[in-house]
């Protein structure tokens, strides 16, 4: 059963801010932009979460892209069910592309890791992977991270530009911690 809230019973702690939130956007996609792509380029959204993260980063690509996305899930509330569902595969024809694979967080990696043994199969030219946040010594699963916007320590659960609540603080500019959640169980 899903977790059922409301905005009033969870408190939201400021991590990183708007602003800080688009500047260091603007440094990944400078760093994307210098290192260049080496064949045509795929970009690939980690849907629902990387939405954000992605929509900006395209903007400020500098070469002839495609796109598509894939869609994931492997959280209920603020748990990692342990099990990753393909909701939706990419439509394309990676193979013979230079394909950066842009997501919201990278956790414990196995979102990652299951993506990449995917994707490797479709034979594209090289797969890189730009997160807005990685959780720092989390990864259980050896995984790559090319790019990434900011650095979390802890465990704290949090949202937005993109990471929600049971779908819930998505359209948050900044991320932010959550504290005093309860489910309607508890």
């Amino acid at each position: 059963m899903q977790a059922e809230h409301t905005r009033n019973m969870v408190e939201l702690t400021p991590v990183y801010s708007k602003l800080q939130v688009q500047k260091t956007i603007v440094e990944v996609a400078n760093k994307i932009n210098r290192d260049g792509f080496i064949a045509p380029a795929m970009l690939i959204a980690v849907l629902n979460g990387g939405a954000y993260f992605f929509d900006k980063i395209k903007r400020l690509i500098k070469t002839d892209f495609q796109t598509d996305s894939i869609q994931v899930k492997s959280y209920q509330g603020t748990k990692s069910s342990g099990d990753i569902n393909i909701l939706k595969d990419i439509s394309g024809n990676i193979d013979g592309k230079d394909c950066l694979v842009i997501d919201d967080i990278l956790d414990s990696g196995a979102t990652s890791f299951y993506l990449n043994k995917l994707l490797e199969k479709r034979n594209p030219a090289r797969i890189r992977y730009a997160y807005l946040v990685v959780r720092e010594n989390a990864a259980k699963y050896d995984v790559a991270i090319d790019y990434q916007a900011f650095s979390l320590k802890g465990n704290d659960f949090i949202v937005g530009c993109g990471m929600d609540l049971d779908g819930s603080y998505r359209e948050l500019d900044g991320i932010y911690k959550i504290s005093n959640y309860k489910t309607a169980a508890q």
